[in-house]
């Protein structure tokens, strides 16, 4: 569906959305029009997040990302690929270093899994 027909059958003109939205009207014989509305019910739950410890969970990622400024004050894009070792990327740091002295300053990134759990779930 393109944004056009948003919530509506393909080439079903806009009218027939809203009186579709509308509770139905139908006609019983000897009576007019009788209405009839539709229920629903809703649950609402708490959730719980936390970090993912389950044996089957992705592992824990390791990388850096250089924070330096260049000449025209746009921030280096540089950044090592995460690994499961921590110590791979601070290789990576020393390296970038190496090849910009003047680049200094980097942040951790550590990519942890983390998940939902509705409470009363098992």
């Amino acid at each position: 569906m393109d944004g056009g027909t948003r919530g509506r059958a393909a080439g079903e003109p806009r009218a027939t959305l809203a009186r579709r939205n509308r509770p139905s009207e139908r006609t019983k014989p000897g009576r007019g029009a009788v209405t009839t509305t539709t229920r629903r019910t809703f649950r609402f739950v708490n959730w719980t997040l936390r970090p993912d410890q389950d044996d089957d969970a992705p592992p824990l990622m390791y990388g850096f990302r250089c924070l330096a400024l260049t000449d025209d004050d746009t921030g280096c894009a540089a950044k090592s690929s995460l690994s499961k070792d921590p110590t791979e990327p601070q290789t990576w740091a020393f390296a970038h270093r190496r090849e910009h002295p003047e680049h200094t300053s980097y942040a951790e990134v550590i990519e942890r899994p983390w998940v939902m759990w509705r409470e009363g779930s098992t």
